[in-house]
Parts: structure tokens; C-alpha cells; sequence
């Protein structure tokens, strides 16, 4: 309670409360507070009508105005309301958040007066937003949580209403949208338009700033994706299809090519906005065929490997099958284009062999591979036998322990019987549980693209072995 002055003629004025309304200011909208000042006055003299005293106020705000604007007297309270000889007045002024304000309060009848002075009230503290959280990326008609997470003080002296006042806006191409969701945290649908885009959500109470905000970038989807591409990455052997021999296998060398395992993140158009590399293994992309002898007596082969009829559009689905070769229990991928087994390609240079027999499970459409497959390659095991993979077009995992720097190697490891030291089995399934771990469980596309290489560059064959 401010302190009692005395003044002459017996009129004894006094502040008895100083208190922040919630009031809204009616003339002054941009004004959100009141701050409002009661007391009362005394009339000890019986003579003096009570009906002419009046109350004067001046207003000082410090924070803006210089202290010779002060002594505006004129402004009044409400009327006075009189009990016996004790009348009780309040005074209202609209605020602004932190200012601080300074009254000066004077009673007066005739040159009777009494005056408090330098009353000091200080305006409802100003709320600003310094930090808010939100996701750092999401997907289309994905719904992000944004939420209020630092005040310039402390949270709990922040008020429930303005709490509920805080409001949002989205920024976006340098579009900027206020949001009719308000309050301390909301939830944002992210639009199908967005996709590919970063959004920029702000929280503020007066004006949006970027200085707090969170940014998402906005995918269109999340797709897993296995790039076989033409690094050449050593030299394995592989089955050569089309011949048997009575006591071993007849195998050829082949080179092996770097197999990228991709998580992507792609726009509307499709393009890549986001990629993280997850692994990475070996693969033939050969496939070797014998026609038959010739009149030199000497055994032409055909390569039967699958050749994209465009490499400009060159990206396969895959549709995974568990178990290939059969009772093999290993995983295998299927190449698909929008959902058809039977893919374009490049035509084989002969679907004769030398005798002008058919070779095995010839193309029924020359310019059309079916059933193009990623599986288990190398040597494995099936029911406790020991293969040799071979191919009719697809792409054979090999381990890093049956891949050689060299031709020359290759060709020793094979002499020494050294690939069937270790099947492929575990290293294949590894690779293979990656690739499903990382699609199925949230149902992300699987695809495949295979990169172009120089088919009149390949490696050609010069020998068969016998493995």
C-alpha cells in the first residue's frame, strides 16, 4: 500500500491496489492489457461538498517518453463512490506489454488538494517465442507435430491465454500463409503441393520471424534402391549354360560389378532430393551360353545377359520371391516395369545354337526378357549339394571371397578348387535381409536401375574350365 500524505483542508488521499486486468482497452484494440489503480479518499470536513471533489491523473510512460511530458493532469477515474466520508475511486489504462508506466494522482477542492506521485506499475511482461520443435523432414499427407519449446522467461510465468494466442504461419517459395491452428503446439498435415519442397513453420506472437522457426524438407516418398553399376570391381567364375561335362562343371571367367544399395528421397517428378548410401556388394551381369563346336572343333559361346532396350529407361521394380533356385531357401528379386515380368531388351545376337536347335528357354519375343532376377550367385548349397551359379540373363550375387583382382587369379582359384571352399549362402542372405529390412517394414518401393556399360568392351571368355 503506497504511503498516506496529509494535506491541507483535511482531504486525505491514498492508493490502497495496483493490479494487470485482462480487460481489453475498447478504444485502443492494439492495446491488449489495462492496468488498473484503486484507492480512496477521505473528506474530513463536514462543510466541503463531497460532489465537487475531483480526482486529476497523469500518466508517464517511462520506457518511451521523455520525463517533460510529464504533468499531463485532466485525466480522470471513474466516479467517486461515496460511503460517509470515505470515497473509493479506480483508475483504468490500457498497457502495453513491457512498459512501465509512472502516475501521479491528485484529489482537489478549491486549493484543497493531496497528491501521490512517481507510482510505478509495470505493463504485463512481453511474451516472445525464442525456439520452437518440429520434424526436419516428412512426407506428403504425413502430420507433423511443431510445439513452443523456449520462451524469452521461464514457461511457467507465461500465461494459459498467452499460450493460447500464440500463432502460427508457413512459409513456403517465399509464400507465406498464417495458420488458423493456434496455441503452444499444433498439428500440420503436410500438402500433396509441398512435395519436394523445404517449409518453413513459424510460432510467434506479434510478427513471424525465420530466426524461429523449424525447417522441413518435404518428400514425395522414400524408395530403396539397388544400382548395379559398370565398375568393375574383380574376376569370378561362372557356370556356362548349354554344356555339361560327365565328371565336373564347365565354368568361365567373368567379371564382377560394384551393386550400390541407395535410400532415396524423391520429389514429385521423381527426381532425387536425398540419398544415403547402405551398403554395397558384387554381381555378374554376364551369362554365358554354349552353341555348340564348330567345324574347327572348337565350342562358340553366346552371352545371353539381359541388355535394357533403353537405358534412358532403365529403373525396374522388384517383387521379391523367397526361395530361388527352388528348395534353395534364398531370397530373389524379380524385375518388373509397372507390374509386367516381361521387360524390353536389347535382342540376342542368336537364339540358335550351332546344331539349329533352340537354345534353353529362348525369348518367345526377341525384343522381351522375362523373369530378369537378382539371386545367389557364385557356388552354393542347395539340400546339402554344392552349385555352381549360372545364368539365362540375371544378376548373381558373388561373396568378396570368390571375387580376384585378376583374370590370372580367378583362374588359379579355380584350378585349386578354391570357390566351393565357402558357399554363398550367409553372405547372401545378409545382403538380402538388408534390402527387406530396409523396404518392407514400412512398405517403401524396392527398385533396381542398372547403369550402362560398353557391351563390345566386355570381357570375352578365352577358355572353359572344368570346376
Amino acid at each position: 500500500m503506497a504511503k498516506e500524505e496529509r494535506a491541507p483542508y483535511s482531504l486525505t488521499l491514498s492508493i490502497e491496489k495496483q493490479e494487470i486486468t485482462d480487460k481489453k482497452s475498447e478504444t485502443d484494440p492494439s492495446y491488449t492489457k489495462n492496468i488498473r489503480i484503486s484507492g480512496t479518499i477521505r473528506n474530513r470536513d463536514d462543510e466541503v461538498d463531497k460532489e465537487k471533489i475531483r480526482i486529476a491523473i497523469d500518466t508517464f510512460n517511462k520506457t518511451d517518453a521523455p520525463k517533460e511530458h510529464r504533468k499531463l493532469w485532466g485525466e480522470a477515474p471513474t466516479k467517486i463512490n461515496w460511503n460517509g466520508d470515505r470515497g473509493e475511486w479506480y483508475y483504468d489504462k490500457p498497457a502495453q506489454s513491457g512498459k512501465e508506466y509512472e502516475f501521479s494522482v491528485r484529489a482537489s477542492i478549491g486549493e484543497a488538494w493531496a497528491e501521490l506521485d512517481n507510482i510505478k506499475v509495470e505493463g504485463n511482461p512481453t511474451t516472445l517465442i525464442r525456439e520452437i520443435s518440429g520434424e526436419k523432414e516428412a512426407t506428403c499427407n504425413q502430420t507433423v507435430k511443431y510445439k513452443v519449446t523456449r520462451y524469452n522467461r521461464d514457461a511457467a510465468d507465461i500465461s494459459e491465454a498467452d499460450k493460447k494466442n500464440i500463432k502460427w504461419a508457413v512459409k513456403v517459395d517465399d509464400k507465406q500463409e498464417e495458420l488458423k491452428e493456434k496455441g503452444e503446439a499444433i498439428e500440420l498435415k503436410i500438402k500433396k503441393e509441398w512435395e519436394g519442397k523445404e517449409i518453413i513453420v513459424m510460432a510467434y506472437m506479434q510478427s513471424p520471424s525465420e530466426k524461429v522457426s523449424v525447417k522441413t524438407d518435404v518428400c514425395s516418398k522414400e524408395v530403396i534402391r539397388i544400382e548395379i553399376t559398370s565398375e568393375i570391381t574383380g574376376y569370378t567364375i561362372q557356370a556356362l549354360k548349354g554344356i555339361d561335362f560327365i565328371f565336373s562343371d564347365p565354368v568361365v571367367i567373368v567379371p564382377t560389378y560394384r551393386t550400390n544399395i541407395w535410400c532415396l528421397n524423391l520429389n514429385a517428378e521423381n527426381k532425387t532430393i536425398k540419398e544415403k548410401k547402405e551398403g554395397s556388394f558384387s554381381v555378374t551381369r554376364d551369362a554365358w551360353y554354349c552353341l555348340g563346336k564348330n567345324k574347327s572343333n572348337k565350342y562358340e559361346i553366346l552371352n545371353r545377359a539381359f541388355v535394357p532396350a533403353d537405358y534412358d529407361k532403365n529403373l525396374y521394380s522388384l517383387m521379391w520371391i523367397p526361395s530361388y533356385p527352388k528348395r534353395s531357401n534364398a531370397d530373389a528379386f524379380i524385375l518388373t516395369r509397372f507390374g509386367d515380368r516381361k521387360i524390353p531388351a536389347k535382342p540376342l545376337k542368336t537364339q540358335k545354337c550351332l546344331n539349329g536347335r533352340s537354345i534353353d528357354s529362348p525369348r518367345s519375343d526377341e525384343n522381351f526378357a522375362t523373369d530378369i532376377m537378382l539371386h545367389i550367385g557364385g557356388t552354393y548349397e542347395i539340400m546339402w549339394y554344392d552349385h555352381v551359379g549360372g545364368s539365362y540373363g540375371c544378376f548373381g550375387f558373388i561373396p568378396d571371397d570368390d571375387i580376384y583382382s585378376t583374370v590370372e587369379k580367378a583362374k588359379k582359384a579355380s584350378e585349386n578348387d578354391d570357390y566351393d571352399d565357402k558357399t554363398s549362402n550367409e553372405d547372401w542372405k545378409i545382403i538380402a535381409d538388408k534390402i527387406k529390412r530396409l523396404a518392407f517394414p514400412e512398405k517403401k518401393a524396392l527398385q533396381l536401375i542398372i547403369r550402362d556399360r560398353d557391351e563390345s568392351k566386355n570381357y570375352f571368355p578365352t577358355e572353359i574350365l572344368k570346376e
